[in-house]
């Protein structure tokens, strides 16, 4: 890790994916980042899992309603 960060030629998207890996985001560090990154991304990336929960149920209530209503 050290070496990748150490070679001033790491391509911008290792430095993003090493970022969501260890979830720290680096565009404090490298002014740069903040055009690579995407807004979607980030968010999706800080959701917990609570929030998946709660999606979840509320797309199978959905899925569940529309089944009754083609009965």
């Amino acid at each position: 890790m050290y070496h990748v960060f150490a070679n001033y030629n790491t391509p911008i998207d290792t430095v993003l994916k090493i970022g969501k890996v260890i979830h720290y985001d680096f565009s404090e560090d490298i002014k740069e980042l903040s055009k690579f990154k995407t807004n979607d991304t980030d968010e999706a990336h800080n959701h917990s899992a609570e929030y998946w929960k709660d999606k979840y149920l509320q797309l199978l209530e959905k899925y569940n309603a529309l089944l009754e209503s083609t009965k």
